[in-house]
């Protein structure tokens, strides 16, 4: 009987010292040689690992500033809101500028009564004079919106003296370090479990190890959805902690807000309609806690006119080894597709599923799919993605997750014991945060 090579494990390779450079955790190893292999440990709550979100739609990048910039364009044609008008004389909300020229043709309604008429005169970057195109005075009600939508000319006139400029609107988000610490006896490092690879390679690891290194993934990822720069000004900003903004806080400042869960239909139409009023988006990717899942699946479930009787209950790929699948993966709703997913830091106990955050916390988190063009730190235009996780990265500094380790052979420290050090350096940027969707429990 021939055995197999894996796994190869040594109590202490001859020769071979403990360094960060041959330290493998649990989930690399089994990951590259043994996908197939459940470690002894039972996880009662699970391995404690939350992250996958920032992997899986997020592009990573490097970045090498203490800040990170990119550019949007705005949208492309004028609309004015909340205008007075006083007989032909129409005049912007709080002094506004009205970025309006003679012989403008514009579109204007009050809610109730639609017009068109002609600007005529601009006596000031506030106030202009337009008339109607119907015979008489305007009717209007109330304040009006206005729509730029075209200009008219007479015969053999010269044209526009003054053409519109477009600048990007600039967006900026901060550096952040984040670290976490680890020590423990070096008499009690004996317990350290040595691995040799397929491919020769003596690697060890460490159970306490892993679940501290597993804690500090999980603080990366943490910090790149929720983490919210401090106000200029307040107590974390003079001290120096400023910080940087996560996914959600840039959601929750420049895209679209959700004040409660989504439990109708109706609902959901009104989410598609808001996306395209925003973008092109099409295609969404919704990180959703219990809940909401649960909801979605009832909402789309009693679509079926024999929801209520049991007769129908949606389209699933039943087999013969699973009694019912009720849970919807993805549904599209007037155009826009969704593909639902549940979120795990959102349900568990200790990070957002804890008690009071169940009801003030994130119930769900929709991301575009695809790529919008903006202009980068240099000035020049790219493709970028929705969402970039970006490390401190130069030359041979990587600082994605620096793992320091002290007291081993070779690098002697006074104390008898092991000290490990973890320090990541990272930040993210959020591109067309006006077509994300955040849902509030």
């Amino acid at each position: 009987m021939a055995l197999l090579p894996n796994p190869g494990v040594v109590t202490s390779p001859s020769g071979v010292l403990r360094t960060s450079f041959n330290y493998i955790s649990q989930y690399d190893y089994a990951t590259q040689y043994e996908p197939n292999k459940v470690l002894g440990l039972h996880p009662r709550y699970g391995n404690g690992l939350i992250t996958g979100f920032c992997k899986i739609v997020g592009a990573e990048k490097a970045y090498n500033s203490d800040v990170v910039l990119h550019g949007e364009q705005s949208r492309l044609m004028n609309f004015l809101t909340d205008v007075t008008v006083a007989g032909s004389t129409f005049t912007t909300s709080g002094g506004a500028a009205s970025n309006i020229r003679v012989n403008d043709a514009i579109l204007i309604s009050d809610g109730t009564t639609e017009a068109q008429g002609v600007v005529t005169a601009v006596n000031s970057t506030s106030e202009f004079v337009v008339a109607n195109r119907e015979a008489g005075a305007f009717s209007f009600t109330g304040n009006v919106n206005i729509s730029i939508f075209s200009s008219e000319w007479g015969k053999g006139t010269a044209g526009f003296t003054q053409g519109y400029t477009y600048d990007p609107d600039i967006y900026t988000n901060y550096t952040h370090i984040i670290k976490e610490f680890y020590d423990v006896a070096e008499s009690d490092m004996a317990h350290a479990t040595w691995l040799s690879t397929p491919e020769g390679q003596d690697m060890w690891y460490s159970y306490e190890l892993e679940r501290n290194r597993i804690k500090f993934q999980n603080k990366q990822e943490l910090t790149h959805i929720f983490s919210k720069r401090a106000e200029s000004g307040s107590a974390a900003d003079t001290a120096g902690l400023g910080g940087m903004n996560g996914i959600v806080p840039i959601v929750e400042e420049r895209g679209n807000v959700g004040n409660d869960y989504i439990r109708t239909l109706d609902e959901i139409d009104a989410y598609t309609k808001r996306i395209r009023r925003q973008g092109d988006a099409t295609s969404y990717t919704g990180w959703c806690d219990q809940d909401q899942r649960i909801l979605m699946s009832n909402i789309l479930g009693a679509v079926n006119r024999y929801a209520d009787t049991g007769a129908n209950y949606g389209v699933f790929n039943n087999s013969k080894d699973l009694a019912i699948h009720l849970d919807f993966e993805s549904f599209s709703r007037n155009g826009i597709s969704f593909h639902l997913t549940d979120w795990k830091l959102l349900n568990d106990p200790t990070v957002m599923g804890g008690a009071n955050f169940l009801q003030t916390n994130v119930a769900a988190l929709f991301v575009p799919a695809g790529e919008r063009e903006v202009t980068n730190e240099t000035g020049s235009k790219e493709a970028a993605p929705y969402i970039c996780i970006r490390y401190r990265q130069q030359g041979d500094v990587n600082r994605q997750i620096r793992t320091k380790i002290f007291g081993l052979p070779g690098t002697e420290i006074r104390e008898d014991k092991m000290e490990v050090q973890y320090i990541s350096e990272q930040t993210n940027q959020v591109v067309g945060a006006n077509e994300f969707i955040v849902v509030k429990r």
